[in-house]
């Protein structure tokens, strides 16, 4: 009788050696899971971060090649006088910037010129567009948009 007893007391063991790992592997299982959610979100937020400082670099550029003077005036008098200049696919850190500039539609910017630039990263196309107004008549007067 006493050989009965302790075969049950070896099951018993083997039993609890099994439930023991299985929560170690579910638990184990959910720290890698939340470590991988973590890391993708950061990942993403990096991309953005990167993408958003693209598209500023780019509406930065383009203002001041239009602040630059030609011809004894200004680059941007030719958006005053009613041309739209476009640059697209412009090759630059991580991605590549296009970048318009025009006079604005916007009925509050009246007669002022909106640099719009939006950057595309290469490894993902994640995009961002931010958007520069001036005033043609001071422009050091300078409003981001978004």
């Amino acid at each position: 009788m006493g050989l009965k007893f302790k075969n049950k007391r070896q099951g018993s063991a083997l039993i609890f050696v099994l439930i023991a790992f299985l929560v170690i592997s579910i638990l184990g299982s959910s720290i890698i899971f939340i470590f991988n959610s973590n890391l993708k979100q950061a990942k993403l937020q990096q991309d953005n971060l990167e993408a958003y400082y693209l598209a500023y670099s780019g509406a930065e550029m383009a203002y001041a090649s239009l602040m630059t003077i030609s011809a004894g005036k200004y680059k941007y008098t030719e958006i005053t006088d009613g041309r739209t200049l476009e640059e697209n696919d412009i090759e630059y850190g991580n991605g590549k910037i296009s970048i318009v500039a025009k006079k604005s539609d916007d009925e509050d910017f009246e007669g002022w010129i909106e640099i719009k630039s939006t950057a595309v990263l290469n490894r993902n196309n994640l995009s961002y567009t931010r958007t520069l107004c001036f005033n043609p008549e001071d422009p050091f007067d300078i409003l981001w948009i978004n």
